[in-house]
């Protein structure tokens, strides 16, 4: 039962513990957000043998009160009613037979419970149920209970069992209440889940000694356990009982740690099935989280009288997780509800034995194995609570709800059981000390109080301290303890699932400057003031010591490593702004600084490089570096160029020229698009330019010849080279292929000419520049008539006409042709190749024949 308001009540003294009591003084705990909850020791205490929920609904109903019909009273009103009203809150007995009662009509609800918004409560609330035949159960008391912030409130739930229709009488401050009160009527269904899980419940047989009835145990200290962590009892999850996440509208808050496991019973029937509870834990659900508005269920755990233990609020059994079920003592408290009324029926023994075996491994899991101690708790205070903010109440490591609040929870007989269950607690604790406690305690509880419990990991255990360290336990192993400084790392690699057990103690790496440990799963956290703790393992970690860890040139890493979005790689990144990728086909491979920077430029591992596929390496002449990518790409760099990008064919034609010791150098622009949108090119220190398309492959031009082609229009004008600019037939000129179908040489001197079609067939016939030599001046065309001729250094000439093709004219005879007018002079054009027979050459032209013999040109 939770917290509630009864003015005058006349309840149980706080404990009236003596001080002399095991004194132990507790801090009180602090609210907070989920600490690395996303990472919590394991510690499965869930049903191993049911499923989820999948067809579980839970239907919510408000009714007002001041709506419902009105019902005469039981018998006249006493003179001193409200008095009695007051004194019977404590003794949980109906008292209002004078008062009328409203009935409302809730169609089989199985769950109900009285709420109201405003500053006006109710003193006292009682209800009845008519079931489907028609009886009606006796009247109950619902305590009510005033929101903190004084803006309404609401009762207990009840359960009915499933009733056709309720009636509430209340008494308010100035007498009879009704308007103002609505009626929350909650239905459940019993689903096949329920059903399983009810013809599984323990029904639990008491086992051993359960020591005196009042007073405290003896045998408190147990031997030492060599094995793992307490055992957790079978818990039935919220998935199983069939919690509705759509409902959950509370954010996980936590204390630092536990002190203290509080008593409650529900009220409500005792007169249920196993299969009915999960569902009166559903209707609880779903009367907390909506109908009060608290957006959960306020129960750390609740335990039915058959023993089946359910889990309660969100956040994890294994963590210090606030709930709302002891206004004032909700922090740093475990919270565990009887289902049922034990005002004056006693727990059932399987009722019994389960809450005292959740506790149990509760506290022995925190450490706190004798429910006799006594801690200070300082209260910040709540309307339904004893105390007033500040004041430090001292309480048992167990107590009921009655001790800290105005409420006559968990009822006189579920009260009594007190000294048995401390006793039935210490039995189960004394003998689950563990290895961890062990250290803990020769320590000094250096590690703090316990935030996160002992619990089972595979075949060792683990727990999380409020100092910020985690403690391991393996048999064989031993102990080790996960520091401040590298827990972080350790989480952010998953923990246990990622990482394993630790297997070194925290460690110096060697500079002075960072601390680093060694865990099972091949991986390592590594710590620095500058960088923080970051975990690393696997390839990765291997990679970053080969290239020499801490003090080697990558340095500390600042990031814990993670997967590449593709999904395929892994990463990590350092202090030098250097990056270590791995996959199964690249390997492991290091790159940084400015490569890494064009690298990420151009799409990192996803981009047009893919993965590095080894690490960053100096080139051959120490002037630079590079890296070569997995899809054929390479990123170099040298102070003066930067660090550039080549890829496919332009880089396989930039090794063809001898790459960064060649030809060329090093790049200093990346490969990228050419203005028409066809082709790509990159750019060179050596003055020289390498471009590339589908149709042409990728070729270098450089020099005067790359100046002249950028003259005449580049790609526009002449067209993508067809081939690599190469050494003239002499050697000692240059020349390249162009897609206009012309031939663009170079001589030494500089001279840039191009030789086209048929004329640079003939010209490359005859011996190319050892035969007619270096083109010296653009081709010629004919005026007037189609054709053409370019002149060469040798003197020599080729000339071209559609019928003629293109012939060579040998040099006297060039001349003596030039002499008489060339193309436009009597002779037009020559009609064939000349014919050098015993010295002397002639050649036939349009016009007649020119002979030469002896240097002297005749015809």
């Amino acid at each position: 039962m939770l917290a509630a308001r009864t003015a005058g009540a006349v309840l149980c003294a706080a404990l009236c513990v003596p001080t002399t009591a095991g004194a132990a003084s507790a801090a009180p705990t602090a609210q907070g957000p989920a600490p690395n909850v996303t990472v919590a020791v394991p510690g499965d205490v869930t049903h191993p043998a049911v499923d989820a929920q999948q067809d579980a609904s839970t239907d919510v109903a408000a009714f007002d009160l001041g709506d419902a019909p009105v019902v005469p009273a039981d018998e006249p009103a006493a003179p001193d009613a409200q008095v009695s009203a007051e004194v019977a809150a404590a003794q949980d007995a109906p008292v209002l037979g004078a008062v009328p009662a409203r009935a409302v009509d809730v169609d089989g609800a199985t769950i109900v419970g009285v709420t109201w918004k405003g500053t006006v409560s109710p003193d006292r609330v009682e209800v009845r149920a008519q079931g489907a035949d028609d009886e009606w159960s006796e009247w109950t008391a619902l305590e009510p209970e005033q929101d903190p912030d004084g803006d309404g409130g609401g009762t207990d739930p009840w359960f009915t069992g499933g009733a056709a229709r309720v009636e509430v009488r209340a008494w308010g401050p100035d007498g009879p209440m009704a308007e103002g009160l609505d009626v929350a009527a909650i239905s459940t269904d019993v689903t096949d889940v329920d059903k399983q899980l009810g013809a599984q419940a323990p029904g639990v047989q008491l086992v051993g000694s359960r020591g005196s009835s009042a007073g405290r145990s003896a045998a408190l200290a147990g031997p030492l356990r060599t094995g793992t962590a307490p055992a957790p009892p079978t818990v039935i999850s919220r998935a199983q009982w069939g919690a509705d996440p759509a409902l959950m509208t509370w954010t996980p808050q936590y204390a630092q740690t536990t002190v203290a496991a509080v008593l409650h019973h529900t009220a409500g029937s005792n007169s249920y099935t196993p299969a009915q509870s999960p569902g009166i834990v559903r209707g609880i659900y779903a009367y907390h989280a909506q109908s009060r508005g608290w957006g959960d269920i306020g129960y750390n755990v609740l335990v039915d009288q058959y023993g089946q233990i359910f889990e309660g609020r969100f956040g994890g059994l294994t963590m210090a997780t606030v709930a709302a079920h002891a206004g004032g003592f909700n922090s740093g408290t475990f919270g565990v509800s009887m289902m049922g009324d034990y005002s004056s029926v006693a727990p059932s023994a399987a009722l019994r034995e389960s809450v005292a075996r959740i506790i149990a491994w509760r506290l022995g899991g925190s450490y706190l194995f004798d429910p006799w101690e006594v801690s200070t708790y300082v209260t910040p205070g709540h309307s339904t609570s004893r105390f007033s903010p500040g004041t430090g109440v001292r309480i048992y490591r167990i107590l009921a709800h009655r001790d800290v609040a105005y409420t006559s929870c968990p009822g006189n007989a579920g009260y009594s059981i007190l000294p048995w269950l401390r006793n039935r607690v210490g039995e189960l604790t004394g003998a689950a000390k563990t290895q961890i406690w062990s250290n803990w305690q020769a320590l000094g509880r250096t590690w703090g109080d316990v935030g996160q419990l002992e619990s089972d990991v595979g075949t060792g255990s683990a727990a999380y301290f409020t100092n910020g360290f985690s403690a391991t336990y393996e048999p064989g192993v031993g102990v080790h303890s996960i520091s401040p400084r590298i827990r972080p790392g350790w989480l952010a690699g998953s923990g246990f699932t990622g990482m394993g057990f630790p297997r070194s103690f925290e460690f110096d790496v060697g500079d002075r400057r960072g601390r680093a440990q060694e865990f099972s799963a091949d991986a390592s956290v590594v710590w620095s003031p500058q960088t923080g703790s970051q975990a690393i393992g696997g390839d990765l970690r291997r990679g970053w010591w080969r290239e020499g860890g801490a003090t080697g040139w990558l340095g500390y890493p600042t990031t814990s490593q993670r997967f590449v979005g593709d999904g395929r790689g892994v990463f990590i990144e350092f202090e030098s702004t250097g990056s270590l990728l791995s996959t199964p086909t690249t390997g492991t491979a290091a790159i940084s600084g400015a490569l890494r920077s064009e690298w990420w430029r151009t799409g990192g591992a996803t981009g047009t490089l893919g993965y590095p596929n080894r690490t960053q390496s100096p080139v051959g002449d120490g002037r630079g570096l590079f890296v070569e990518f997995e899809k054929g790409g390479s990123v170099l760099w040298t102070p003066t160029t930067g660090a550039r990008t080549l890829t496919g064919g332009v880089r396989a034609a930039w090794w063809r020229s001898g790459g960064a010791t060649g030809l060329l150098g090093y790049p200093t622009r990346s490969e990228g698009p050419v203005g028409d949108g066809v082709g790509t090119f990159a750019e060179f220190e050596g003055g020289g330019t390498i471009l590339a398309t589908a149709s042409t492959g990728a070729h270098v031009i450089h020099g005067p010849v790359r100046h002249y082609w950028y003259g005449r229009g580049g790609v526009n004008g002449l067209g993508y080279p067809t081939t690599d600019q190469k050494r003239t037939a002499d050697g000692s000129g240059w020349e390249i292929d162009l897609a206009a179908g012309v031939t663009t040489v170079s001589a030494p001197s500089g001279a840039t000419y191009t030789v086209w079609g048929a004329i640079r067939d003939r010209w490359r016939a005859a011996g190319g520049t050892r035969g007619p030599g270096y083109p010296v001046s653009e081709p010629v065309n004919y005026a007037g008539r189609a054709g053409g001729y370019s002149s060469f250094s040798s003197g020599a000439q080729v000339a071209w006409t559609p019928t003629t093709g293109a012939l060579l004219v040998p040099a006297a005879v060039a001349r003596g042709w030039s002499d008489r007018g060339g193309y436009a002079g009597r002779l037009g054009v020559p009609v064939a190749e000349a014919v050098t027979t015993g010295g002397t050459t002639t050649q036939r032209f349009e016009g007649g024949t020119l002979t030469v013999r002896d240097g002297v040109v005749t015809g």
